[in-house]
């Protein structure tokens, strides 16, 4: 079933993004893997809550139901990854907390498909994607960009319009900003690019960046 009036925010984080869909109307189901983040925010959010505008739900999303460790920046708690890659065993900054993860078709399965689908999970975007089909899938999708597979995901699904936008031009700082025509590309601005227009224009895009912080929004 698709839901014209809701937005998953998966990767809520400190909740800026799902304040701002709140505020557009949205009905929000956003995830974030952070405990700490999940008690922190349903106090923020609890009239929104109570009036059943937003559900945040504390789980992780991967390939399988099963148990990961997540590494929280003890300086930044907003600042989490599942991979240890990023982490060295020098750095003390971080501690671990074992979260259940999930497969994203649960959400789907039990909210339906979303109007818009906003994913910032740190290199675990793609599962976001798994059970999405060319006739079942939002209209609006968002990811943070990490490379080229993601975005050729994203047009096998059927997406053909792009955007490539810089996230380190979006006030409130941290914030995905809008999406759909809102969302700015670095090249066209509020005009969508076709897939291979984008695809020849990203790394060299990506290069020249200073923050090295952009999105793929998607429609069709």
């Amino acid at each position: 079933m698709n839901r014209m009036d809701y937005i998953f925010d998966v990767g809520m984080y400190d909740g800026l993004d799902t304040l701002n869909y709140l505020r557009m109307g949205f009905r929000v189901i956003a995830i974030e893997a952070n405990p700490e983040l999940c008690k922190k925010n349903r106090y923020l959010f609890r009239d929104f809550i109570k009036k059943n505008q937003l559900i945040i739900v504390n789980k992780g999303i991967g390939d399988k139901y099963k148990k990961m460790k997540l590494y929280i920046d003890k300086l930044h708690k907003d600042r989490s990854t599942f991979l240890p890659a990023l982490v060295t065993k020098e750095d003390k900054r971080y501690k671990t907390k074992e979260i259940k993860i999930i497969p994203f078709s649960e959400i789907i399965n039990r909210f339906g498909v979303p109007f818009y689908l906003k994913i910032d999970i740190e290199g675990f975007d793609k599962y976001c994607l798994k059970p999405f089909k060319k006739n079942y899938k939002p209209k609006y999708i968002s990811l943070e960009f990490s490379n080229k597979a993601d975005i050729k995901r994203l047009k096998k699904l059927g997406y053909n319009k792009f955007k490539f936008v810089d996230q380190s031009n979006i006030k409130p700082k941290g914030s995905s900003g809008g999406f759909g025509k809102d969302a700015i590309d670095v090249i066209s601005g509020n005009m969508w690019r076709s897939y291979y227009e984008l695809v020849c224009s990203v790394d060299k895009i990506f290069k020249k960046s200073k923050y090295k912080w952009f999105d793929v929004h998607v429609t069709y």
